[in-house]
């Protein structure tokens, strides 16, 4: 299936770890070639590719969304010692409201008996949903920046 867009998205979180750090967890970097627009109603497929930037004895991913939307392809995946250090998962999400959600990618890997996961969350758009509220910071006289929420108190005896 054709995406929307020739404009592709492509996000890769691997900058920590080309920078020496890497952030407790799974050794995981993610990337997709999602564009980041759907419409609503209609099927869009796209891939994401995890790279282990460690070897393992075996590694699982699993993928699960909120209720309003769809997802088809590897929700479930797992591989015993994986031959090449990237893997593609093919997914394909539909969903019949407009909006932003995310899907969460879950991976866990086992190396030499130790256990460890990485949490990936993909954001998908349908349609046109309304612009994000930027919140306002402001800042004190002692220069701290703070975002002023909105609240209601009840206080009662």
């Amino acid at each position: 299936m054709a995406l929307a867009s020739t404009d592709k998205h492509h996000h890769d979180d691997s900058h920590s770890a080309s920078e020496g750090y890497m952030k407790p967890g799974a050794g995981v970097t993610f990337t997709n070639d999602y564009d980041g627009k759907s419409n609503p109603g209609v099927m869009e497929s796209f891939t994401l590719s995890a790279k282990l930037l460690q070897p393992v004895d075996n590694v699982q991913f699993s993928i699960s969304s909120p209720d309003n939307i769809l997802v088809g392809g590897e929700i479930q995946y797992s591989e015993v010692s994986p031959q090449s250090n990237t893997i593609e998962i093919p997914i394909s999400v539909l969903s019949s409201e407009e909006g932003r959600y995310y899907l969460n990618v879950q991976v866990v890997t086992n190396a030499s008996g130790y256990q460890s996961s990485r949490a990936h969350a993909v954001k998908v758009v349908f349609g046109n949903p309304p612009a994000m509220k930027s919140k306002t910071v402001h800042t004190t006289a002692d220069g701290e920046s703070i975002v002023i929420m909105e609240a209601q108190e009840t206080i009662s005896e």
